[in-house]
């Protein structure tokens, strides 16, 4: 940025005022004529003379005397010539902050003596009406210059003695000479001296007011008439820099307003937008050579080129220590009320902004109060940093305001990297027995970065139960489905919709887990659901019947996921009993003994689809089996009975009977001695076999 500074060619206006420009202002700005009386120059002309030839002169005749009296005249006038208008204030100067800005004025003396003045630069806020000030100007040593083209040399020479002590030097038709502050200077009468001095601004903010004054004492007046011996110019500045506005806008997934993005779309690019505005305000000038740059948050980068104003450059895209890309745009000047707008595209990294779960991308605009090309990188290259994220603000900068449109008001957007993503556990299919029941139990879990559930994100269950006709179905009578947050140890009915569908109360939310800077998150929070499928006993199809149910899980509000749905099937298990027979022939052996043991291993059974036949005193051997078809569980207290009014009529009982459970001998708790031959097993485990054999041989 360049200081906007008016300087004046000091001669020509002061001329101008001596000649009556703004006579006005003039009539304010001198001390008016201030005499010590008049002082009697006495003059007697004298003659000499000689009459005729002679040789000697006459006595020598005195005229009268004229006395003429001389007035001693003070008079002298001081002006301020920085701005447009010649008068005692030096107004609205442009000051840049943390350097010098100089002031001018013209003290001239008007009287016809020679006069010493007093020159004196204060910080002090004057009586002469300008604006109030916010900060006191700096005080300096004054530089002074005189134009000596109407001075003959003697005059020159005795203007070098007058001013020796500020080491008045003559070049030309000017002479220049520096004093410090509160010293004086000599001036010959008709001369004028320009004044200037740097008074220093300081760690000033843009739009602040400083005053101070100049001020000239006569000594020839003060000794004369003090009231008049001092005139006071005030100078007042303005500091000025440019007020940079800065709009950082985003467009994503055709939201123009990018303020939440879905992780799970198929475009999940950013288009992102920096316009930067000079703002137009009664202290704004022109930027020159600044840089604006954009650090991307972590999990972006630029994908394609940066489109730039006129005459703009990218001077890198590289990336920090954390491995965050740069993008750095000069930009070579931006006027008063002007505009321009920086754009360019990036690409996310999914897994990042997930863990991430939000980013805001500032940009910041960085400055120089010269033309010089501020290295972001290097604090000592720039004067002003303003940028979107308020704590990288240099000081200088105006405040940014507190509503839209107000002079240097920054905004970015943050956007929301929304991924909404909900895993419910499988199960493993179940038996039940042929009157029974058996709970599911499942896992819903927020594997997402979105609180789930609650009011905002409802999540609903629906449980279908396609086949009501083979005795087994969902209860939901006796055992409504329930929720439970602690694993299962206290358990909550789901709210019932009425419409075969349920929710998870509004008072869980499942809320993500949040991971450290650049890992991913573990899963979020859980909740368990379990609902129970019964067998009401009037199906005893074992080892056929089964049903299979599914749960579907479904979360409401925006940019809902889809939850795959899961099966559970339920299989009928129990006890199979087939009962075979095999028939030993006797031949018309009376005494044929009916095998046992091993000795069935040779027989042929069947299960009487077709005819047995059996002549009397035929041995008919029975094996009745029973099979655990459960493979989870153990069958315990297994009887199996065979009674002997089936038989007994027309048979005799062989007193053989035995119990197995494959190859191993289970015992036998009735010989036979009852109505009722029977066999029990205390334990029939998965999937085995409980057998019981006995004989019977035909009567004649």
């Amino acid at each position: 940025m360049k200081p906007n500074l008016f300087n004046h060619t000091l001669l020509a206006v002061g001329v101008a005022a001596l000649m009556g420009v703004s006579t006005g202002a003039m009539a304010t700005t001198e001390s008016g004529a201030v005499s010590t009386g008049a002082a009697g120059i006495k003059n007697i002309a004298t003659a000499k003379y000689k009459v005729g030839n002679d040789t000697e002169f006459q006595p020598e005749v005195e005229s009268n005397e004229v006395i003429v009296n001389i007035s001693e005249t003070a008079n002298f006038s001081l002006v301020a010539t920085s701005d447009d208008v010649v008068d005692e204030k030096n107004e609205d100067i442009a000051a840049t902050p943390n350097t010098t800005t100089e002031f001018n004025h013209i003290l001239a003396n008007n009287g016809n003596v020679t006069d010493t003045y007093t020159i004196e630069t204060t910080g002090n806020n004057s009586n002469i009406a300008t604006k109030d000030p916010d900060y006191a100007l700096g005080v300096a040593d004054i530089d002074y210059a005189i134009d000596v083209s109407g001075l003959t040399q003697a005059e020159k020479d005795d203007l070098v003695a007058q001013n020796a002590a500020s080491g008045l030097s003559i070049s030309g038709n000017t002479a220049t000479g520096t004093i410090p502050n509160d010293s004086t200077i000599t001036l010959l009468p008709g001369l004028e001296a320009e004044l200037s001095y740097q008074a220093a601004t300081g760690d000033q903010t843009g739009g602040n007011i400083g005053v101070g004054t100049l001020k000239a004492t006569s000594t020839f007046i003060t000794a004369a008439e003090p009231a008049k011996a001092e005139l006071i110019n005030e100078n007042q500045t303005i500091v000025t820099v440019p007020v940079f506005k800065i709009e950082k806008s985003a467009i994503c997934q055709s939201k123009t307003n990018c303020n939440s993005l879905d992780l799970n779309s198929a475009d999940t690019d950013i288009d992102y937008s920096i316009k930067v505005t000079n703002v137009k305000t009664d202290y704004s000038v022109e930027a020159d050579n600044f840089v604006i740059r954009d650090v991307l948050p972590k999990g972006m980068k630029l994908n394609g080129d940066v489109t730039l104003p006129s005459g703009a450059t990218v001077v890198t895209t590289g990336t920090d220590a954390d491995g965050r890309q740069i993008i750095d745009v000069t930009v070579p000047s931006l006027a008063v009320a002007a505009d321009l707008t920086v754009s360019f595209k990036v690409e996310i990294e999914v897994d990042v902004l997930r863990a991430a779960g939000s980013a805001t991308n500032h940009a910041t605009v960085y400055d120089s109060y010269d033309d010089t090309t501020p290295n972001p990188d290097d604090p000592n290259s720039y004067d002003i940093t303003d940028s979107t994220d308020d704590t990288l603000d240099s000081p200088n900068v105006p405040e940014d305001g507190d509503g839209p449109g107000t002079p240097g008001e920054d905004t970015t957007p943050t956007i929301t990297f929304t991924d909404r993503d909900i895993s419910i556990t499988d199960a493993d299919n179940q038996e039940v027995a042929v009157k029974g029941e058996v709970t599911y139990t499942h896992t819903i879990t927020n594997e997402g970065n979105e609180n789930e559930g609650g009011t905002d994100r409802p999540i609903t269950i629906t449980l279908t139960d396609p086949d009501t006709s083979n005795a087994l179905s969902i209860d939901k009578t006796n055992n409504v489905p329930y929720y439970s947050t602690d694993g299962g140890t206290t358990k909550a009915p789901l709210t019932d919709n009425g419409d075969g569908t349920y929710t998870i109360p509004d008072s869980v939310t499942l809320v993500p887990n949040e991971a450290a800077d650049g890992e991913t998150p573990t899963t979020g929070s859980t909740v368990e659901i379990g609902y129970t499928v019964i067998s009401d006993g009037t199906n005893d199809d074992i080892d056929v019947t089964d049903e299979t149910n599914t749960v579907t899980v479904t979360p409401g509000g925006d940019l809902a996921p889809t939850v795959p749905d899961v099966t559970n099937t339920t299989e009928i298990q129990g006890l199979k009993l087939v009962k075979l027979a095999a028939v030993v022939s006797a031949d018309g052996n009376q005494g044929l003994t009916c095998p046992t043991g091993t000795g069935l291993d040779s027989l042929s059974f069947s299960d009487g689809t077709t005819a047995i036949n059996a002549e009397p005193f035929d041995c008919i051997v029975y094996k009745v089996t029973a099979t655990n078809t459960f493979t989870t569980k153990d069958l315990t207290d297994v009887t199996i009975s065979d009674a002997k009014s089936q038989w007994e009529a027309q048979s005799t009982y062989q007193d053989d009977l035995k119990g197995l459970i494959g190859t191993s001998d289970a015992g036998v708790t009735d010989s036979g001695a009852g109505a009722i031959i029977t066999t029990k097993f205390d334990t029939l485990p998965i999937s085995s076999d409980g057998t019981m054999t006995f004989s019977i041989k035909v009567n004649p």
